[in-house]
């Protein structure tokens, strides 16, 4: 899927893309998961994803830190190894390069994105 972006630059100097928010009726259900190595994107389908109402019905979490911890155990790794986790509020996540938060700064224009599926039709519906 295409995706609109922009690019804020850490303090570190490391140049982080941020995805834009989807505004369109009945993108709620439509979640993205980030790389903590590389930062790159992957999206899935939160009503169609078989791993994550799975981790939602047995882990019975209280509350979305427990949704994702449950959720980011059951996430395949990055094609470069790296572990993805949940993007909950866009202007949270933390830099690739050192982790600082990337709430401050200007935000930079950037090309859109394409962000593949996290896992093929067959395993979502699983």
């Amino acid at each position: 899927m295409k995706r609109a972006a922009a690019a804020r630059t850490c303090a570190c100097g490391r140049e982080n893309v941020l995805l834009m928010p989807i505004a369109a009726c009945g993108a709620e259900t439509i979640w993205d998961v980030r790389c903590a190595r590389c930062g790159a994107y992957a999206w899935f389908d939160a009503r169609a994803d078989a791993d994550f109402r799975r981790a939602l019905a047995e882990g019975k979490p209280r509350g979305t830190s427990e949704v994702d911890r449950l959720f980011a155990a059951a996430l395949p790794p990055c094609a470069c190894g790296g572990a993805r986790r949940l993007v909950r509020e866009v202007e949270k996540e933390p830099c690739v390069a050192c982790g600082t938060p990337l709430a401050a700064g200007p935000l930079i224009e950037h090309a859109p994105v394409d962000e593949p599926p996290l896992r093929d039709d067959a395993h979502a519906a699983g």
